[in-house]
């Protein structure tokens, strides 16, 4: 198919081409269209998403093609940019645009790479470097080269490519990115093995203060979600509040870890009006959602197991109510002879230990 003189092809790009030079799993496959524009890839049945910066899903597949696209720098912030999706826009212009080297790595069809910037090289060296000069444009990319930094915890930051972080994480155009955009790369770095070394690399570029990143616990996650990870690295107050100053976590983020700093000390001593606060604290007698997060943060951190005495002395607690007090009138001193019952509870619990 012949468009302008141009003939038509598609590109195998990013992540899926680079995870596969380096014998990783690809699960995500992304494509870039040469030679097309956006009436023809609706004519082929694919359907358009995204209005500014068109992406065209597979009717088959449901993978995404992004036409090749030129780019130019027009406003502050990761999204001001405008795009020229001409037909003739070559593949090497498209690859020029991208944040890393090992990321601008292309697969034609035959299975032939198009390296253009020596990604395979980059990749064999274990290093992470910009492509051009038009990676300063994105002010994202900071965030996103400390992303890679914690899923190729063996790579190295190029000198330069660091250079040019530095002196972008302080600009006008870093302090535009939203919070919520911020908290996507976070997010996706909680996914990782290492997640600590997206902290460790914000510390390296002066952003994250020594005396914060101090209070980062560092663990061997195995197969924890995000939430859990979370919550065991970020838990003390200091590193909390930073990372809520930068990006915006999900609300339930913020309160498991909150509450695991809280209650951290019953994984060294259970003191029987800790524990109880604990409980109502975690909204645990109507719903044991949090308290079993909470244990799974505990194991996750010092390899201890509560569950089998927290979660059947829970139990127990919630049938104590008010029909075992039927000479004690609803109101305050109800209330104060069903927590009484309850500490006893748990004492004669503790000391059966």
């Amino acid at each position: 198919m012949t468009i302008i003189g141009v003939m038509m092809k598609i590109f195998l790009v990013g992540g899926a081409v680079r995870d596969e030079l380096m014998g990783q799993d690809v699960t995500d496959r992304d494509f870039v269209v040469t030679g097309s524009d956006v009436s023809t890839m609706l004519k082929l049945g694919y359907t358009q998403v995204g209005k500014d910066f068109p992406v065209f899903i597979h009717p088959e597949t449901g993978e995404e093609y992004a036409l090749a696209r030129q780019e130019r720098k027009i406003s502050l912030g990761h999204d001001g940019f405008q795009f020229d999706f001409s037909p003739e826009t070559p593949l090497e212009t498209d690859l020029m645009r991208r944040d890393l080297t090992i990321n601008a790595i292309a697969k034609d069809d035959t299975g032939e790479y198009i390296d253009p910037y020596n990604g395979r090289g980059d990749i064999n060296k274990k290093i992470l470097r910009h492509v051009s000069s038009a990676f300063v444009e994105d002010p994202l990319r900071v965030l996103r080269v400390c992303r890679f930094k914690a899923k190729f915890p063996s790579f190295k930051i190029d000198d330069s490519t660091f250079e040019m972080m530095k002196s972008m994480i302080f600009s006008k155009d870093f302090s535009a990115l939203s919070k919520h955009r911020n908290w996507q790369e976070l997010s996706k770095t909680l996914q990782y093995q290492q997640p600590e070394h997206f902290f460790y690399c914000l510390t390296d570029l002066e952003f994250l203060p020594k005396s914060v990143i101090d209070h980062l616990t560092v663990l061997t996650f195995e197969k924890e979600t995000s939430l859990i990870k979370f919550s065991c690295m970020l838990h003390h107050p200091d590193m909390l509040s930073w990372v809520n100053m930068i990006f915006s976590p999900p609300n339930e983020y913020i309160f498991l870890a909150s509450k695991f700093n809280k209650y951290k000390n019953i994984y060294n001593k259970i003191e029987a009006q800790e524990l109880l606060n604990c409980f109502k604290d975690l909204r645990a007698f109507t719903n044991t959602k949090w308290i079993k997060l909470y244990l799974q943060c505990g194991h996750a951190l010092y390899g201890k197991d509560l569950d089998s005495l927290l979660l059947p002395l829970l139990e127990e607690l919630t049938r104590v109510s008010a029909a075992d007090f039927p000479h004690i009138d609803p109101g305050p001193e109800l209330g104060e002879a069903i927590e009484q019952r309850r500490l006893e509870i748990i004492t004669r619990s503790i000391d059966a230990i």
